[in-house]
């Protein structure tokens, strides 16, 4: 017995010791990261809403600047933006992130990056992206208990490579894969012959989860070489994805062209790696991979999967069959390009210019300080063959289902200074976008490019729930048996089905709330740390927020209105502009002032201002100071 005991206890102490030898061993951050940049010039000014207006003489010192200052509010999810791009989210966040690093192998994110990256971006795009990286590597240097050391050096490829991995989500991959619902968005703009006042007009309003890696975040960037836009970006983004700068600005809200195919393989039964295709076989082509998971601790295991490619692009294996799946804009690696050119635009055709690259494949509503407003439905819209339905499984062993063509870009419906004064973009069809002529006759446009024909509620009419809703009495049980979400394409719902909700609501109600028709606000909530506001707004209404379920009773909101932004050009050409966020810019410090700063005014539906000239910064200055 003792001597049994003494074994145990001697493997037990070899345990330790061996879990103590691997924790030792786990991966300590590269020396010299905490000098990372050092030749960059940047100052970031801290308004009194925290909100870095980063300064620099080039711009790729700004670059640097933003990169520092993002990671002092967010680093967590700026690094997990990072490593899901470079498909290593599992070896750190464990067995439930090992779909994405799964699709990044699949969908050869990384074949894409080293391909194109220096033979596709420019050299003033590349220091662009190289300059944000280092500022991350400055950031982790200087905090290394917050770093993910396996992450480092982070360099310009890997925030290319988020780009690439994330721009297929946005148009519907996702969807296509899991059958989840697409997100919205809402922007106009009037013309100054539509103003009571004579000013030019954009809203700027992108539906989007209000934490994690596609939440805005509100910078103001300015260079000596002539940078200097406002807006809202990404954590792992160096630039403006929607704004303004000086003279003119845009607003993004995703259309779902189809832009994805679905392909069924005609497998050999006798060798399954092979398939048919244009009456020969042909074999799959099949990469080895390894996928380390997280499992407890500082061990982890490596999981080998095996990732496909066919002709038509990368291979899914189903018990009920076997998928292609072929997605527009595959190789493309210039998006962070196309977004560069747009944010230091300065005229419309400026604009246009850097719009014709079709790395983007999302809507935009334009303005600017001449008075021209655009609508323009941008996407890598595929040329297909006449006979198939593009929008169901299609046959895998044909060549004349493998387009190669794009429509060009002059060929995409597009509206510019229509005569009522006015463009509207809500998720729905490009062919009801203004009011009178001048929208896109879809009858210039083949069926098979897929483009939408519906519009959505908030394309169709601004609810009394838009207005009047915080204290609505009716709002609560009729939101809670419709269910509505802010997809783009509902699933219609039966009668039954409607009966049998407004009876649970008509419960639920009664028993929370002790009555039926309780205000809105209420019951559908802004939660915060400590703040716990009353909330308008629900899905696909023009106050659009999505909200979970509490516990409590009560809808918390998560998602939809989230940076709003109103830019207004004067008679004169001066540009002015208000925005919102519905928490603040501390995303991730509950002791910061800025976590919850903006909450009562977004509850109440207002804005507050954005300053862009360094004096009226410095008016309001909270801290100045450069990346430590």
């Amino acid at each position: 017995m003792r001597k049994a005991r003494a074994a145990g206890l001697a493997v037990a102490f070899g345990l330790l010791v061996l879990f103590l030898f691997i924790w030792a061993r786990a991966p300590a951050l590269p020396p010299g990261l905490a000098q990372a940049g050092a030749g960059h010039h940047v100052r970031i000014l801290r308004d009194s809403w925290g909100v870095p207006h980063v300064f620099g003489r080039t711009d790729a010192d700004v670059a640097f600047g933003l990169a520092y200052a993002h990671a002092e509010d967010d680093f967590a999810t700026v690094q997990g933006a990072l490593l899901a791009a470079r498909g290593r989210l599992a070896s750190v966040y464990g067995r439930s992130a090992a779909p994405n690093d799964y699709m990044v192998r699949l969908m050869r994110v990384w074949d894409t990056v080293d391909a194109g990256y220096e033979r596709d971006l420019r050299p003033e795009t590349r220091a662009l992206c190289e300059a944000y990286a280092e500022g991350l590597n400055r950031y982790a240097g200087r905090h290394p208990r917050e770093a993910l050391a396996a992450l480092y050096p982070a360099t310009g490829r890997d925030v290319v490579a988020g780009f690439v991995h994330k721009m297929p989500l946005f148009f519907g991959l996702e969807a296509v894969l899991k059958r989840t619902p697409a997100p919205g968005s809402n922007a106009f703009a009037v013309t100054p012959a539509r103003s009571a006042d004579g000013d030019t007009r954009l809203a700027v309003n992108s539906h989007q989860p209000w934490e994690g890696p596609v939440a805005w975040y509100e910078v103001h960037l300015l260079s000596d070489d002539g940078w200097d836009a406002v807006g809202g970006t990404f954590p792992g983004a160096p630039i403006v994805l929607h704004g303004h700068n000086r003279t003119l600005g845009w607003a993004h809200t995703v259309n779902m062209p189809d832009l994805i195919e679905v392909y069924l393989l005609e497998v050999d039964p006798k060798q399954p790696d092979r398939y048919r295709f244009d009456g020969g076989w042909r074999d799959l082509e099949k990469r080895g991979c390894g996928i380390e998971v997280k499992l407890l601790g500082p061990f982890s295991w490596t999981f080998d999967r095996e990732p496909l490619w066919s002709v038509y692009g990368p291979v899914i294996r189903q018990p009920h069959g076997t998928y292609a799946v072929r997605v527009a804009g595959m190789g493309e690696v210039r998006q962070v390009e196309q977004w560069y050119r747009m944010n230091k635009a300065r005229t419309l055709d400026e604009w246009l210019d850097a719009m014709s690259m079709q790395a983007v494949p999302s809507l935009k509503v334009y303005a600017d300080r001449d008075g021209h407003v655009g609508y323009l439905y941008n996407a890598k819209l595929p040329v297909r063959a006449e006979g198939f339905d593009w929008s169901q499984y299609l046959p895998g062993e044909i060549s004349r289902t493998l387009w190669t063509e794009y429509l060009p870009f002059a060929s995409l419906p597009r509206i510019v200074d229509p005569p009522s004064g006015f463009v509207q973009s809500c998720n729905g069809t490009p062919f009801r976008t203004t009011d009178g002529p001048g929208n896109p006759d879809p009858a210039a446009f083949s069926p098979t490019l897929g483009i939408e024909t519906r519009l959505t509620n908030r394309g169709l009419r601004a609810l009394e729930l838009f207005g009047a809703d915080p204290g609505n009495p009716r709002a609560a049980v009729a939101l809670l048996t419709l269910r509505p979400d802010d997809g783009n394409d509902p699933s219609p719902v039966s009668t039954g089905t409607l009966q049998n909700r407004l009876r649970e609501a008509a419960a639920e109600l009664k028993s929370r709330f002790g009555r039926l028709d309780p205000a809105w606000q209420d019951v559908n909530r802004l939660r915060r740390g400590s703040v716990d506001l009353g909330l308008g707004g629900a899905p696909d209404v023009l106050r659009a927020v999505c909200g979970h379920e509490a516990g409590d009773g009560h809808l918390v909101g998560v998602a939809g209105d989230s940076y709003v932004l109103l830019v207004e050009w004067d008679r004169e050409g001066r540009v002015s502009s208000r925005s919102i966020n519905p928490y603040g810019t501390a995303v991730r410090d509950e002791r910061s002032p800025h976590y919850a700063d903006q909450a009562p005014l977004f509850a109440a539906g207002r804005l507050r201002p954005v300053w862009m000239d360094e004096a009226t910064v410095r008016a309001h200055l909270e801290r100045e100071y450069a990346p430590d």
